[in-house]
């Protein structure tokens, strides 16, 4: 398998076989129940494989397993739902760390909010970007280095209005 352009939907496949042959196991070292297979089928195959799927898993970032999580809270899935998608993107980036085809984890670190945790949030730059989707295969931007780009522009505009300002006194 190419490491560097195996789409999340292309290990996921693999990932998928290799559960059900026994081949990989679960967090705690056991097989896959059947009824576990059927729920990772269920997660990587619908939400997860129609958000992230043509990214390539090396590209996957926490950001945007995050608003994919945000987006499906905010759409009304279910808390517990969305804790059995995050959990089956876990195993999957698991088995492709296992793979030698990550280096690091993009779901650790993401949240699930609760019930309780239902207030609306503001919609935010990384959620912006997460909704952009690229034409083709494109280079991705990583994300410090956006970042980066990001201060640098809105630097250069605070002092051109500095400027404009001065010279209007």
């Amino acid at each position: 398998m190419n490491t560097t352009s195996s789409s999340l939907s292309n290990v996921t496949v693999d990932f998928l076989m290799a559960a059900a042959d026994g081949l990989t196991r679960d967090p705690s070292g056991r097989r896959y129940s059947s009824e576990a297979l059927e729920e990772l089928r269920i997660a990587l195959r619908g939400h997860v494989a129609e958000e992230l799927g043509d990214i390539p898993l090396s590209a996957l970032r926490r950001w945007q397993v995050q608003a994919l999580v945000n987006e499906l809270a905010d759409s009304g899935v279910a808390p517990r739902r969305l804790r059995a998608i995050v959990a089956s993107l876990r195993a999957l980036t698991r088995y492709a760390r296992e793979q030698g085809l990550l280096d690091e984890d993009p779901t650790e670190g993401v949240t699930v909010p609760s019930e309780d945790d239902r207030q609306p949030r503001t919609f935010t730059t990384t959620d912006q970007l997460a909704t952009v989707q690229q034409a083709g295969p494109a280079p991705v931007i990583p994300d410090a280095a956006l970042w980066q780009l990001m201060k640098v522009v809105t630097v250069v505009f605070i002092l051109i209005a500095i400027v404009l300002a001065a010279e209007s006194i």
